[in-house]
């Protein structure tokens, strides 16, 4: 219901594109392989309980299978602008990384071993192809991160899940199938989540709208964590998923937070883990409120992130259009695939620009002849609710701004709407 139809004659730019991302990533890795074997003193870096972790000689299956994903998104992508967007990324990711193989070479920290048996063809061509060095950031991880922004907007049901198994599956083998270190890893989710903020998916694009205060505020959480990194290192994830956060503010930009698709991508969730756990026990609370949502004119709901469960509960009430605010979580998996979904990402705690709230007020408008219309963000308290009370004045449901706020809070006395 969400995929566009698929453009005709995409076999050509498919072919093409694929070649020039497929040459690019031939040309830069070799040569940053090749020169880096050449020069002295090239360092590691890895911890060592690193070594205890197992060699798992059948992970090289999952390994390898992130070539077949490769060529595989150029055909997967239904628009030339799908097309366009995965080849700038890839281009830029190939060369970004590049850059940081020049300029801080690594290499593994203890010796690969070549494994006998079946899976033995499959490490020699691995070895012949691949020196032990380009390891910070994984272009592995990178280009797994990326390419699946294809993957997830297109598959759905058991086929997505089972997708999104095997690339967690090939996001461990870079550990066990010793191709790379642990901060390897870390900074290749770092890499991917950095290029997709710096050429965004313009669907999703919405206006910036900046908080310095709470820029500050998480600004001087990532300084605390950075500075208690030097006692602890692991200290330095929260310190960089803090910092995340603190630009979006700074910036007013949402898609720094990485949501496209109505998902956030692996690399913006590996990167935003320790601000959305710590996030998610403080919203327990209120993730629990009930009644989930409030019917403000009849077909138009608002209210919280729903639960799996509830979102079925909500759909089984007939057909269904649902607009998202969130910009930091992921929205239910059965809204995506069996509702007519819009993601619309704003950031919290700030008030949406003008343009914003008059698309979110369009889609309701389009959409409640032909189906009921849930609005929700997070919690249900700030972003619904405000976009609510201006589709109540724009529709003629209040005289004036206060009293369409007013309204919304008979149905939700806790709505926050003084901003």
């Amino acid at each position: 219901m969400n995929r566009s139809p698929r453009e005709s004659g995409l076999l050509w730019p498919a072919l093409w594109r694929l070649a020039l991302a497929g040459g690019m990533f031939i040309l830069v890795y070799g040569f940053c392989n090749t020169f880096t074997s050449t020069r002295p003193n090239v360092g590691t870096w890895f911890w060592e309980w690193e070594r205890h972790i197992p060699f798992v000689k059948e992970m090289v299956i999952p390994y390898w299978s992130l070539d077949l994903f490769f060529v595989g998104a150029f055909f997967v992508c239904s628009s030339k602008a799908e097309l366009n967007l995965l080849t700038k990324r890839l281009l830029a990711v190939v060369v970004a990384s590049g850059l940081c193989f020049l300029l801080f070479p690594l290499k593994m920290g203890f010796d690969r071993p070549v494994p006998s048996g079946w899976t033995a063809p499959l490490f020699h061509a691995l070895y012949a192809n691949d020196m032990p060095f380009n390891l910070a950031p994984s272009l592995h991880i990178s280009l797994r991160s990326l390419v699946w922004f294809v993957y997830g907007a297109h598959l759905t049901g058991l086929t997505r899940k089972i997708t999104k198994v095997w690339f967690m599956l090939i996001s461990l083998s870079t550990l066990l199938v010793w191709q790379h270190h642990v901060i390897d890893v870390a900074t290749g989710f770092m890499m991917g989540w950095l290029i997709a903020a710096l050429i965004p998916d313009p669907r999703f694009k919405t206006q910036r709208t900046p908080s310095p205060k709470l820029a500050l505020r998480y600004g001087a959480g990532a300084l605390a964590c950075a500075a208690l990194a030097f006692l602890w290192f692991g200290f330095a994830w929260p310190a960089l998923s803090l910092a995340i956060v603190s630009i979006a503010y700074t910036t007013g930009l949402s898609r720094v937070l990485g949501k496209e698709n109505g998902t956030l991508s692996p690399a913006a969730e590996w990167c935003l883990m320790p601000v959305l756990l710590v996030a998610g026990i403080y919203q327990r609370r209120w993730l629990r409120r009930e009644p989930a949502w409030c019917e403000i004119a009849p077909g138009v709901m608002f209210g919280r992130k729903l639960t799996g469960r509830e979102a079925k509960g909500l759909l089984a009430g007939g057909p269904l259009a649902v607009l998202d605010l969130t910009a930091e979580s992921n929205a239910p998996t059965v809204f995506r695939e069996q509702a007519l979904y819009r993601s619309l990402p704003l950031l919290d705690l700030v008030k949406p620009a003008d343009a914003d709230i008059a698309k979110a007020i369009a889609f309701i408008r389009e959409q409640q002849p032909q189906r009921r219309v849930y609005v929700h963000c997070q919690l249900g308290l700030q972003r619904s609710a405000l976009i609510i009370a201006h589709w109540l004045l724009e529709s003629g449901g209040a005289g004036d701004i206060d009293g369409a706020k007013a309204l919304v809070r008979t149905r939700l006395p806790e709505a926050i709407l003084s901003r």
